[in-house]
């Protein structure tokens, strides 16, 4: 394989690690696009940071194909790699000033000092620290070492900036403050960005396409919404998010059977008779009085609320039914009607809204 400049950021053909007998990663076909902004997301243990370490060139495949900007990449070294990394510890040298950090990179290359300190400067700006290039490491705040620790990875214009876990030893507010600026680093840079983390939220607000993980598969690969609205696999709907799964079957007519109710399911895929999960989010769900009318086409049934959680921004419900217990989360606005335990509902959905799952 030759580089070209159609090439794909990073592909990953039927790629396997095993750690003796244990397999870490079990045939991963992958193809990341250059210039997106793609995580691996999963629980701990998972694989994600296995494939990110054989991106890297820190690990090397059992088996199958890796490939960086076109070029297969399966025993090529880490420093022959056109890629950085950004890891959650920094590992920043904390004699050294801010700018010394970032130029390190460039000054083991034999680049002239001049054009190092240039760089740096460039770079330091675009992560908002050219003012602290002065400073030593070990003076900044966890957010600014994060952000030195960017720079160092981006001065050396990789190909593919990998991250693994970068905002995991940061507190919740200063974490959703760094989401954003990375999301907004990534589009000014423009390279390729692949980022592990076990966080749901991270992946969902940064990614241009997600890849979940379990027991080292790659479960479903999909954008956003898609991997949050449409879940293919029971382990990605419950990973992320909450999520109503209700036991249906494909009745004789083609609607789906859910205990003693009958709903209409759009691109229903089980064959007549065939049992599977239907999953659909609270936030999908409304409820309205017994008495109500409800919008044409959509799925309803009948249920009892038994039990309510207040949320301040949000009211939480849960409701038997005739198909099950369903999870209903309500928006708190003054012209949203409120239900107390015990209260006769209805609930409905638009059939589009749920989604069949596999094991």
């Amino acid at each position: 394989m030759t580089m070209n400049e159609s090439a794909n950021a990073v592909e990953l053909h039927g790629v396997v690690k095993k750690f003796g007998d244990v397999t870490a990663v079990n045939c991963i076909d992958l193809t990341i696009a250059d210039g997106e902004f793609f995580s691996l997301l999963g629980p701990s243990g998972c694989g994600k940071t296995t494939i990110l370490r054989m991106i890297a060139g820190f690990e090397f495949p059992t088996a199958g194909h890796l490939a960086v900007d076109g070029q297969k990449m399966e025993l090529t070294p880490p420093d022959q790699r056109p890629v950085n990394t950004v890891f959650q510890n920094y590992a920043l040298f904390p004699h050294m000033t801010v700018l010394e950090n970032v130029m390190f990179g460039l000054l083991m290359k034999k680049v002239p000092k001049d054009k190092a300190r240039e760089a740096a400067k460039k770079v330091l700006d675009q992560v908002r620290l050219g003012a602290l290039g002065e400073r030593k490491s070990s003076q900044l705040s966890g957010g600014q070492q994060q952000r030195v620790a960017l720079a160092r990875a981006l001065v050396n214009k990789p190909k593919v900036l990998l991250l693994d876990e970068p905002l995991g030893a940061l507190d919740l507010k200063l974490r959703q403050e760094m989401q954003s600026e990375l999301k907004s680093l990534h589009t000014e840079v423009g390279i390729t960005f692949v980022y592990v983390t076990h966080d749901q939220e991270e992946a969902l607000t940064m990614s241009d396409r997600i890849g979940v993980m379990s027991e080292g598969n790659l479960l479903q690969v999909d954008t956003p919404d898609r991997i949050y609205e449409h879940p293919t696999k029971r382990f990605v709907a419950d990973f992320i998010g909450e999520i109503n799964m209700l036991a249906a079957t494909v009745a004789d007519d083609g609607t789906v059977q859910l205990g003693s109710e009958q709903i209409k399911l759009d691109g229903l895929s089980p064959e007549v008779g065939q049992s599977f999960t239907l999953a659909i989010r609270p936030e999908s769900i409304d409820l309205t009085g017994p008495d109500q009318g409800v919008e044409p086409g959509l799925n309803q049934i009948s249920g009892t609320v038994t039990h309510r959680t207040y949320f301040g921004d949000a009211y939480s419900y849960d409701v038997e039914t005739g198909g099950g217990v369903l999870s209903v989360r309500c928006d708190n606005r003054p012209d949203h009607q409120r239900f107390n335990e015990g209260d006769a509902v209805k609930v409905s959905w638009r059939p589009d809204s749920s989604s069949v799952l596999k094991d």
